[in-house]
């Protein structure tokens, strides 16, 4: 019998589309061992839903309002349907009674976090962030094991092929930046930071900006670039890994693309769009890890653009994100948690 994973997760406009995605990099790695996988998400989100389907994942759809005890049981009688041996939780709203729900059920649990407080009873607990530390898990049941730090960074299939390739010589100005604010940008940061690279003090400089698939108001961010020289959106990219390539400096939010950029060692400017975001930047400040600006929100266009201009001219410090990017991240992390899976299995 094919093994199968059953994961439960969610994107929308004010969750981004991380926490699928993260989880999509787990399926392939396990899609890849012959292993089948099911996603079950809240409906409305037919983009992401397409790209599960394409890359040869099953889809079904929450039954109740989205992490609640409803939604538990429906998820946890699918995993039994389906014959699933593991389920993979990731998300904020579901919550300690989800978990217990669901690992109720005989199968397996692993559950993605990024520190929120909680009382973790899933067999296996993933936290991949640089601030992820055992003391956050004290109050933690028996069986419940972690898998803490950035070696577990979930990243995609199309990663891969970039493990061993040397990177590119890093420019003496950093011309080509990326803007990249996740799946939904819902308080439409995009648009400031559009506004501090046309302020930024760089000569003949182009901007590419990701504009995820949550993301309502990809219309308007195109139309704003028709209307700007040297200004390109795009959407629905499936060839990330190599667009980083690409770039010179990006300037993104404080999400899983962080790592993605680490490990192509793109130098980035890293603010926060959400809270939640706030410890995932404490940790790159105390690696030294980018340029971390906090909060968005609290932050202008014109500071920003005046950050943009001086990291694009200094070639050193960009050299030295890129060298650490590089040794933080190596990409097998997925190859690592299926492996944990399997050892808690056998025990």
């Amino acid at each position: 019998m094919t093994p199968r994973l059953l994961v439960r997760a969610d994107a929308g406009p004010r969750v981004g589309t991380g926490h699928v995605m993260r989880c999509l990099a787990l399926a392939q790695a396990h899609r890849d061992a012959r292993g089948a996988v099911t996603f079950v998400t809240a409906p409305g989100q037919a983009p992401i839903e397409a790209r599960l389907r394409d890359e040869g994942c099953d889809v079904a759809s929450v039954t109740g309002s989205p992490g609640s005890l409803e939604d538990a049981a429906a998820t946890a009688a699918l995993a039994a349907t389906c014959g699933a041996t593991w389920i993979v939780v990731d998300g904020y709203h579901l919550d300690e009674a989800f978990h217990a729900r669901l690992r109720g059920g005989g199968q397996r649990l692993l559950a993605l976090d990024d520190g929120a407080p909680r009382r973790h009873v899933a067999d296996l607990v993933l936290n991949q962030n640089l601030h992820a530390d055992a003391s956050d898990y004290a109050d933690r049941a028996p069986h419940t094991e972690l898998l803490l730090g950035v070696r577990h960074v979930l990243l995609r299939r199309e990663f891969a092929p970039f493990r061993d390739e040397p990177p590119a010589p890093v420019a003496r100005v950093a011309r080509r930046v990326l803007v990249t604010l996740g799946g939904s940008d819902p308080d439409d940061v995009t648009s400031t930071l559009l506004d501090a690279l046309q302020q930024a003090d760089v000569d003949a400089l182009h901007a590419t900006v990701l504009v995820g698939a949550a993301n309502p108001r990809l219309a308007a961010l195109r139309a704003r670039a028709a209307r700007t020289p040297n200004v390109e959106v795009l959407s629905s990219v499936s060839d990330v890994a190599r667009r980083l390539g690409e770039v010179d400096l990006a300037v993104t939010s404080g999400g899983t693309t962080v790592w993605e950029l680490a490990f192509r060692g793109v130098p980035a400017i890293v603010g926060a769009i959400a809270p939640v975001e706030e410890r995932l930047l404490a940790g790159l400040r105390s690696l030294g890890l980018f340029e971390v600006v906090g909060a968005f929100a609290d932050t202008d266009a014109t500071s920003l653009a005046a950050r943009i201009g001086l990291l694009s001219r200094d070639a050193p410090r960009r050299e030295r994100m890129r060298a650490l990017g590089r040794a933080t991240v190596d990409g097998r992390g997925a190859e690592r948690v299926l492996e944990a899976m399997r050892h808690k299995e056998a025990t």
